[in-house]
């Protein structure tokens, strides 16, 4: 059997979220590559990108595959062939989707974890990473040694496959375990965020876009809801094939959008930073977060502004030793207000 096109809707909708996907990936490298470095989470997100492209080219395919086999017509040899096929693409969706949400779920602990304000943190996000590491082998291992054994009955057809060995065709208890682990790791990744940015005073434009992310991953795990429930009542039904696509399209710009503030602030979007009350009285500190979301790059950069600030080491030490002498004579009054006078008028020269 060849390959067939997808139904039109898929076909449209998951072009449209792959260019969506691509497009803020890119973004987030630009910024990346733009205001700051490489970091060990970009290449965690190569990998997440490479797996959600399988991903959605393979639902792109078994949606094709499924939506043109007559079932009940279907000739022996063309049935073997295409239950080949289709435990193929399952096993290969399945194995892609499962890598690409746990390795987004890297990306958002290495970024906690290097946050300056997770320092008081970081024994619970050591915590959240084995817990993280643990729900994905779980979910692994579930697939691929759980209740459908042996792991070749997922390439027969569904006449093919005895009574006993239905969970190869529905996957009630691996979809049950996938989505215990999955929901629950989301939940405790976004948990941490959300107790440091309370504690934290920010700028209501940071504020305002940290709110849509959060909005954008609440939809996220709604539609992993909505996708296991689709599957859990009928797996067979293409229904789910479409919340898949959306669902992995959302975590993907979930995690690269929150990487791209320092762009979008650059073009404007997210409006300027208000002036604080340290920064109205030293306005060369202020350190402006659209050059770069890396704090060593801010510190290096609040060092060198400081030099601009700060009086000129020699010329204090000259005032000083120039004080200590001026205390040592025994000079009246007015003599010593001019020795000052003219002291100021050497060491600071009117332009």
């Amino acid at each position: 059997m060849g390959l067939h096109p997808a139904r039109p809707s898929l076909t449209r909708e998951a072009f449209i979220w792959l260019a969506v996907v691509i497009l803020v990936t890119a973004a987030r490298f630009f910024t990346r590559f733009r205001y700051s470095k490489l970091r060990a989470d970009d290449g965690v997100m190569v990998l997440a990108l490479c797996t959600y492209i399988m991903s959605v080219v393979g639902i792109y395919v078994f949606d094709g595959v499924i939506s043109n086999i007559n079932f009940a017509s279907i000739q022996p040899s063309e049935a073997h062939q295409a239950g080949k096929q289709i435990g193929t693409l399952i096993i290969l969706v399945e194995t892609c989707t499962q890598t690409m949400l746990w390795a987004i779920k890297a990306c958002f602990l290495i970024i906690f974890y290097r946050y300056e304000y997770a320092v008081t943190y970081r024994r619970v996000v050591q915590v959240l990473c084995i817990y993280v590491f643990l729900t994905y082998i779980t979910v692994l291992v579930a697939f691929f040694g759980g209740w459908c054994r042996p792991i070749s009955t997922i390439f027969k057809m569904k006449t093919d496959i005895p009574p006993d060995k239905m969970e190869c065709v529905y996957w009630y208890h691996y979809f049950i375990i996938q989505i215990v682990c999955d929901l629950s790791s989301n939940l405790l990744i976004f948990l941490v965020p959300t107790v440091m940015l309370a504690r934290t005073h920010l700028p209501l434009s940071k504020k305002l876009f940290a709110g849509c992310m959060f909005a954008l991953a609440i939809f996220t795990i709604a539609c992993s809801v909505v996708l296991k429930i689709l599957a859990l009542i009928d797996p067979s039904k293409p229904g789910w094939h479409l919340w898949t696509i959306r669902f992995l399209s959302s975590a993907m710009i979930v995690a690269n959008a929150l990487i791209c503030f320092p762009l979008i602030r650059r073009l404007g979007w997210a409006g300027k930073r208000p002036m604080t009350s340290h920064s109205s009285r030293v306005p060369h500190l202020v350190l402006s977060s659209n050059r770069s979301e890396d704090w060593e790059t801010a510190l290096y950069q609040t060092r060198r502004r400081l030099t601009l600030i700060l009086p000129d080491p020699e010329a204090t030490q000259s005032e000083e030793i120039t004080e200590k002498q001026d205390k040592a004579l025994p000079v009246d009054g007015s003599a010593k207000e001019a020795g000052h006078k003219t002291l100021r008028t050497e060491t600071h020269p009117q332009s």
